[in-house]
């Protein structure tokens, strides 16, 4: 483990890492983010294509949220990798199935539903970063990251006043 200074003396249990040395490659030890991102993608196109838009939606927000929360409470080591694995794999299966929405929802302007949809995303990302750290800074990086994970699960009532816009399959594949 890398220790480091905290910042202004918040004490949690991450304030101390910055990273588990699995390989001493950064390029072999960041490759597997790129992976899970597409295996959730690909995971969440797919579903969603046999369950709905609205239900895969919702399935990755309803594992993902509580598996990061798990991660989180978990000593640093293989488990937390597991955990924290599968949790983007859910979370990441939103993001192909939010843009396929979009431009169902505009099937006559489809480029501008893509920029829309990409802005949403990157601002959202932004406002979510920033608010992030400075709760990191107030109550501690794992307690900011946790309420964070809680605070995900808000949107699912908003999930289910979207329009289900193609025939669902029901068929599992």
């Amino acid at each position: 483990m890398y220790p480091h200074s905290t910042v202004s003396g918040s004490e949690d249990r991450l304030a101390g890492y910055t990273a588990l040395p699995l390989d001493s490659n950064p390029y072999r030890r960041s490759y597997g983010l790129p992976r899970r991102g597409a295996a959730g993608a690909l995971l969440g196109g797919t579903l969603s294509d046999r369950i709905g838009r609205r239900a895969m939606l919702a399935l990755g927000t309803l594992l993902g949220a509580p598996l990061l929360m798990l991660a989180l409470s978990l000593p640093p080591g293989a488990a937390m990798l597991v955990v924290l694995a599968l949790a983007g794999v859910a979370l990441l299966s939103g993001g192909p199935v939010q843009l396929v929405l979009m431009q169902e929802l505009l099937p006559d302007n489809r480029g501008a539903a893509v920029g829309l949809s990409i802005f949403m995303v990157t601002v959202a990302s932004a406002v979510g970063t920033i608010t992030v750290g400075a709760l990191g800074q107030l109550i501690g990086l794992q307690a900011a990251l946790i309420l964070a994970a809680a605070v995900a699960l808000l949107a699912l009532p908003f999930v289910a006043l979207l329009p289900e816009t193609r025939h669902v399959s029901g068929r599992l594949p």
